[in-house]
């Protein structure tokens, strides 16, 4: 039996975060260049495809640097921008957890993936604007 490998020291730049960022300042011109030459930093689908070839790992994502309250401005403010990621993330993971829906063949594991994603989908209710 394998064990399952957990990584939680994983950051993301999710599409639109990263186009937001880059949009407000060119300071890090050098590692926003890096990110765009690492499509799973900011495309989770490439992420995940790439997590499946190492079997039973799995990681915990988080927001890479700049802070979130660094992107605020007059049009958006720092709870709308945290908000925004939330609810990018919250898509993310319902998405994921419908493509296994698909392919899941228990009943057991079929309806703990339903739950998941109903989960997921209250959560997304929840913060709505």
């Amino acid at each position: 039996m394998s064990r399952v490998k957990i990584d939680i020291f994983c950051h993301i730049l999710p599409q639109a975060y990263f186009d937001r960022m880059t949009s407000i300042s060119t300071r890090g011109a050098h590692l926003q260049k890096r990110v765009r030459e690492i499509p799973a930093m900011t495309n989770l689908d490439v992420r995940f495809r790439m997590m499946d070839l190492f079997g039973d790992y799995r990681q915990v994502l988080s927001l890479s640097a700049p802070p979130i309250e660094g992107l605020g401005g007059p049009e958006l403010t720092p709870d709308q921008r945290a908000r925004a990621a939330r609810r990018h993330n919250l898509e993310l993971a319902r998405s994921r957890a419908q493509a296994d829906l698909h392919r899941a063949t228990a009943p057991a594991h079929r309806s703990m993936l339903q739950q998941a994603i109903d989960a997921l989908d209250a959560q997304l209710r929840e913060i709505e604007p």
